[in-house]
């Protein structure tokens, strides 16, 4: 196997893998741990979805923060892969604040839960990325 050099982490693929990976087990695992079930019609109304917004924009909100703060705080350090840096930072920030979000909020329902709590880690990932390439690079 070949030896990597100094600031070149994992292969590509393993990273692209965990990536995508690790959101889509942590949106099957709120998913599945959902005590309620309901329609799509009735998650539509007003009083369901619009607590699902919520709890999206804060746990956004949250993981926004923290992957901005640890991009600027290592902007300019990643001259190979500052998009896929960028994305794994934005994703381990979407697990952080969607764990947060899954533990405070009060629905058990699996819809808000996939939405309002999972998707916000693939939201946080591709906003990473953008803001890596932008960020990260020197």
């Amino acid at each position: 196997s070949e030896l990597r050099g100094p600031g070149k982490g994992g292969s590509r693929n393993l990273r692209l893998t965990l990536l995508i990976g690790l959101p889509l087990l942590f949106t099957a695992y709120v998913v599945l741990s959902s005590s309620e079930r309901f329609t799509f019609a009735k998650f539509s109304q007003v009083q369901f979805a619009g607590h699902a917004v919520v709890c999206g924009l804060v746990a956004i909100f949250f993981g926004l923060l923290v992957t901005a703060g640890a991009l600027i705080a290592w902007r300019r350090t990643d001259p190979y892969h500052p998009g896929l840096s960028g994305a794994t930072v934005g994703m381990v920030a979407g697990l952080a604040s969607g764990s947060g979000m899954t533990m405070a909020c009060g629905s058990h329902e699996a819809i808000h839960a996939c939405l309002a709590h999972g998707l916000v880690v693939f939201a946080l990932a591709l906003v990473g990325f953008g803001l890596g390439r932008r960020l990260l690079a020197p």
